[in-house]
């Protein structure tokens, strides 16, 4: 194999580990505090919620509560009444649990999170980039029309949500220190056309007939 090829490869190795997204978010933290809390739509802490983060790659601000209906098990970015966006929604495949008390906690608590680990690897996905602002999403029950999720974000100087650098671990867990309250899952997906119940179709359909028989007579 020529001289040029094989250094060609090795550039090509070297560019595509160093174009490696694997990094580490922590919610939790032995010593600090626990990310709990994590409600149902009536702002009840629950286990078995799926969560995930949805991150603002443009910089532009998130579009809660606006988001259409999509699969929670993948990743990809979001649409806004059927218009492609810019936040970029990132699956975990995980769940709300109950977490043991450290630091700042005072018991156990249920409904929360823990980390992500190696996420948005291999690379980035387009658009997305270190420094974007990220939120965290959770839902009651999966994506439909009318159901309900949560999102959570922090643009305050404490421990900021933002993607780290590449290949690094970041903790958020001082985020949840002291107060640490119940979130609530408040945001609903577009509603979709309620179809009337049989019952109602039937007295409809008699309503129609006899409004055409009396125009007739």
């Amino acid at each position: 194999m020529k001289l040029h090829t094989l250094l060609f490869i090795a550039i090509a190795a070297f560019s595509a580990q160093s174009a490696s997204a694997t990094v580490t978010l922590q919610f939790g933290q032995t010593g600090v505090a626990r990310a709990t809390g994590f409600g149902n739509a009536a702002g009840t802490p629950t286990n078995g919620m799926r969560w995930g983060i949805v991150i603002d790659s443009a910089n532009d601000g998130f579009g809660a509560g606006n988001y259409d209906v999509f699969d929670q098990n993948t990743s990809g970015f979001l649409k806004l009444s059927g218009a492609d966006d810019d936040d970029y929604y990132v699956t975990t495949g995980l769940s709300t649990v109950s977490a043991l008390a450290t630091g700042t906690d005072a018991a156990v608590s249920a409904g929360a999170i823990t980390q992500l680990s190696n996420i948005l690897g291999p690379t980035f996905p387009s658009g997305v980039t270190s420094g974007d602002a990220f939120r965290i999403i959770w839902f009651d029950g999966a994506p439909a029309s009318g159901s309900f999720y949560g999102m959570l974000g922090n643009t305050g100087t404490t421990a900021p949500f933002v993607i780290p650098s590449d290949g690094s671990t970041q903790s958020f867990a001082d985020f949840f220190v002291g107060n640490d309250p119940n979130k609530q899952a408040n945001l609903q997906f577009p509603g979709g056309t309620v179809i009337p119940e049989p019952s109602r179709m039937m007295l409809l359909g008699f309503g129609l007939v006899g409004f055409f028989y009396r125009r007739r007579r």
